[in-house]
């Protein structure tokens, strides 16, 4: 019976331990204390997600004597080449393009290889945007593309003309850069596999899942023991009353 005790407690300890290790803390959050530091702090953690120029609908939460009030705004996200003129907002990147694809490209093309959009800030409806190309020549080098919407509202943005040998301003380049850039107008997507069967990176989750592993057999084998053990003083315990019944 002592056995049985010593193995019941130490089930009831790695159980217990068990659901500790489980138990994860709750970081603390503080509510901003005002509208325009929940505004803030809110675009902070759009950037910090990598989250692209654009109006985004968010809602945020904050306190305002003493009372938690909760919003939903509109909150406007800007990039190096965004300009925001009253409610219209534009957006565009630098971008490359071979010689070959300057005399073909319309202007859907020029606005799908510079990424360029424009919307109002107060409904986020997408606006009409037209590229103002005619400083690009058939010749290798770096010219401003300018993309204008209503109102008159623009951005200027860089475009390297590259040509089929891949050379550009910026230097000799490899032929492959026109597979790029055709590889990018097609949307065609390429990822590079590293050739190695461990991967250092998850060596986090390898210790993680040993050490739940571990943890797993810890519970389970004292369990089995004093499964094992029970049926062993069942079985004892019936042959003694049989013993006794005989006699």
């Amino acid at each position: 019976m002592k056995r049985s005790l010593k193995f019941l407690l130490l089930t009831v300890f790695v159980m217990l331990a068990v659901v500790l290790l489980q138990v994860k803390p709750v970081a603390a959050y503080a509510v901003p204390q005002s509208r325009d530091a929940a505004i803030t702090e809110f675009k902070q953690q759009l950037v910090r997600e990598g989250k692209p120029a654009g109006t985004y609908e968010v809602e945020i939460t904050y306190g305002n004597n003493g009372r938690t009030l909760t919003e939903t705004v509109l909150m406007t996200i800007t990039d190096v080449n965004t300009v925001v003129n009253g409610n219209i907002a534009i957006d565009a990147a630098d971008f490359v393009v071979s010689q070959s694809q300057v005399t073909s490209m319309d202007n859907a093309a020029w606005l799908k290889a510079a990424e360029a959009q424009a919307w109002r800030t107060d409904t986020q409806v997408l606006l009409n945007v037209q590229a103002d190309t005619g400083h690009v020549v058939k010749a290798a080098g770096i010219y401003p593309v300018t993309f204008v919407t209503d109102g008159g509202v623009q951005t200027t943005v860089n475009v390297q003309v590259v040509d089929s040998n891949g050379a550009g301003t910026l230097g000799t380049q490899e032929p492959i850069q026109d597979i790029y850039v055709n590889n990018a107008a097609t949307q065609i997507q390429e990822n590079v596999v590293t050739d190695t069967t461990f991967l250092w990176g998850a060596f986090g989750t390898w210790i993680d899942t040993a050490f739940s592993v571990l943890i797993l057999i810890a519970f389970l084998i004292p369990i089995t023991i004093l499964l094992v053990e029970y049926s062993l003083v069942l079985r004892v315990t019936k042959q003694l009353m049989q013993l006794l019944q005989r006699k």
